[in-house]
C-alpha cells in the first residue's frame, strides 16, 4: 500500500446549532486541521482521515503552526509504502515508525535522537490516525478490528462525568429520589475541610438506604497538602456514621512532587477510609508524557494510583500502549485514563475507541468532542467510516452512538473550509 497524496484542510469549527441558534467557535479551539490521506492498494484507492485540534493551553500548538507542520510532514510522507496486512501492535508500530521517520526529515531531527516532547505531537498523532484508518479501509476492516482484533460493538460507555459546580443540587437529587451516578468533578479543587463536609452530607444513611443508588465518584481536584489530608479525615470522621455509603473519591495529582512521605500518609488514609467507612480513595497522576523513565520513579506507588494520559501529547499510539505494557510487566492494576476533552475530536474519537480496546480493562475513559456529549468518557462506536469526496466530507450513515456522534458533529462545522493544500 503506497501513500499517493495527502490533503491538508484548515477548517473552522462551528458547533451544531441548538434551538435554532448557531454557537460561536471557541477562541483558539475554533479551527481544526483535517488530514485526508490517499493510498493505493492493489490498484484500488482508499483514504484515511485524521483531525488536529490545536489548543495552545493543552498541547502548546497553534492552529497556524499545526497547519504548517502538517503540510511539511505530509510532503515527506507521500510515497511511503505500508503493509495493510498487519494488525494489532504490528500495525501501530508500523504507523508510528512511518510517521516518526517523516517527522525526522520534516523537522530536521536526527534519526538517533528522541523526538522532543511536544514537537508537533498532536500533528503526529493525527497522522497516525489517518495512516491506521487507511490501513483499515484497505484491508476491509474497521479501526477496532484492525487494532484491537475485535468489533467496535464491544466498547461501551463506562463512566459519565458531570460538573460538581453545586453540591447542594447534588444533595437535592438524592433527597428527591433521583439517581445521581458516575463521575462528578468540581471546576476547582476542594480543600480538605470542604471535601470532608461534603462527604458528611452525602454519606447520610437515610438518603442512600431510601434511594438504593449504585453510587458515584467525587473528583475533588488536586494539589492538596498534608494538612488537607488531616483536615479531611478529622472533618469526615466527625460526621460520618455509616459504613458502605456508595460515595468514592478521586484526587488528581495531589502533591506537587512524588514525595514518598506525603504519599505514604495519603495511602494510609485511603486504607482507613476503606476499613472504617467502605469509601474508596483513588489517586490519579498526570504528566506531560508518561514514559518508562517517569514511570520508573513511581514504582512504589504504581499499585495504588491511576495514570492520566493524553495521546495527542504523547504523539503516538505506541507511546500510550507502552504505558500499559509497563503496568502489565509489574503486575499492577491501575487504570489508564485517556484525556483531554479539548483535543479529542469527532474524527479521532473512532481511533481512540480502538486504542481504548487495545488497552482493555485498563482503559478508564476518554472524552468525546460533541458539546452535548462531553460528559461521556468511553463511547460505543459502530463502523463509521468517513470519506472525502470532492473536498467535502461524506457524512457517515447508519445506526449506533458513534455514528450519530460523528455525523452530527461534522454536519455543520466541516463545511466551512478556509484553505487547503494538496501534497503530491
Amino acid at each position: 500500500m503506497e501513500v499517493m497524496a495527502i490533503d491538508v484542510l484548515h477548517m473552522r469549527n462551528m458547533p451544531v446549532p441548538k434551538k435554532g441558534k448557531e454557537r460561536l467557535p471557541v477562541p483558539d479551539a475554533g479551527y481544526s486541521v483535517i488530514l485526508h490521506l490517499q493510498v493505493e492498494h492493489n490498484g484500488v484507492q482508499h483514504s484515511g482521515l485524521g483531525e488536529i485540534r490545536a489548543v495552545t493551553s493543552v498541547s502548546g500548538e497553534t492552529p497556524a503552526g499545526a497547519f504548517s507542520a502538517a503540510v511539511r510532514l505530509g510532503e515527506v510522507l507521500v510515497g511511503v509504502e505500508l503493509d495493510c496486512g498487519q494488525s494489532g501492535r504490528e500495525a501501530t508500530a508500523q504507523a508510528a515508525q512511518a510517521v516518526r521517520s517523516a517527522a525526522e526529515k520534516a523537522f530536521g531531527v536526527a534519526p538517533t535522537t528522541q523526538l522532543p516532547t511536544g514537537l508537533n505531537s498532536a500533528v503526529r498523532f493525527a497522522f497516525e490516525c489517518a495512516v491506521l484508518d487507511a490501513m483499515a479501509r484497505a484491508s476491509s476492516r474497521s479501526m477496532s478490528e484492525l487494532l484491537a482484533l475485535a468489533p467496535a460493538a464491544s466498547v461501551s460507555r463506562n463512566v459519565f462525568s458531570r460538573p460538581l459546580s453545586n453540591a447542594s443540587r447534588l444533595l437535592n437529587q438524592l433527597i428527591d429520589g433521583r439517581a445521581p451516578s458516575g463521575w462528578w468533578r468540581s471546576r476547582c479543587s476542594y480543600s480538605g475541610v470542604r471535601a470532608g463536609e461534603l462527604m458528611n452530607t452525602l454519606t447520610r444513611a437515610n438518603i442512600w438506604s431510601a434511594a438504593g443508588f449504585e453510587g458515584l465518584w467525587l473528583d475533588l481536584g488536586g494539589r492538596w497538602h498534608v494538612d488537607d489530608l488531616k483536615a479531611f479525615e478529622e472533618t469526615f470522621n466527625s460526621g460520618a456514621e455509616t459504613q458502605g455509603a456508595p460515595v468514592n473519591l478521586i484526587l488528581e495529582q495531589p502533591f506537587p512532587s512524588y514525595a514518598t512521605a506525603h504519599y505514604a500518609e495519603l495511602l494510609a488514609l485511603s486504607q482507613r477510609l476503606r476499613d472504617r467507612f467502605g469509601v474508596e480513595l483513588r489517586i490519579m497522576l498526570d504528566e506531560p508524557v508518561w514514559d518508562r523513565r517517569s514511570l520508573a520513579e513511581l514504582d512504589e506507588l504504581l499499585p495504588f494510583v491511576d495514570l492520566n494520559v493524553t495521546p495527542q501529547k504523547a504523539g503516538s499510539f505506541e507511546e500510550v500502549l507502552q504505558v500499559g505494557d509497563y503496568l502489565r510487566e509489574r503486575n499492577v492494576g491501575g487504570k489508564i485514563y485517556l484525556g483531554n476533552a479539548a483535543l479529542n475530536t469527532d474524527l479521532n474519537t473512532l481511533a481512540l475507541t480502538a486504542l481504548g480496546q487495545m488497552l482493555g480493562p485498563r482503559c478508564g475513559y476518554f472524552s468525546a468532542s460533541r458539546k452535548e456529549e462531553k460528559r461521556v468518557r468511553l463511547i460505543h462506536s459502530g463502523d463509521a467510516w468517513l470519506s472525502l469526496d470532492d473536498a467535502e466530507l461524506r457524512l457517515p450513515t447508519g445506526q449506533g452512538w458513534g455514528v450519530v456522534l460523528c455525523r452530527s458533529g461534522l454536519e455543520k462545522r466541516l463545511k466551512r473550509c478556509i484553505s487547503s493544500v494538496v501534497t503530491r
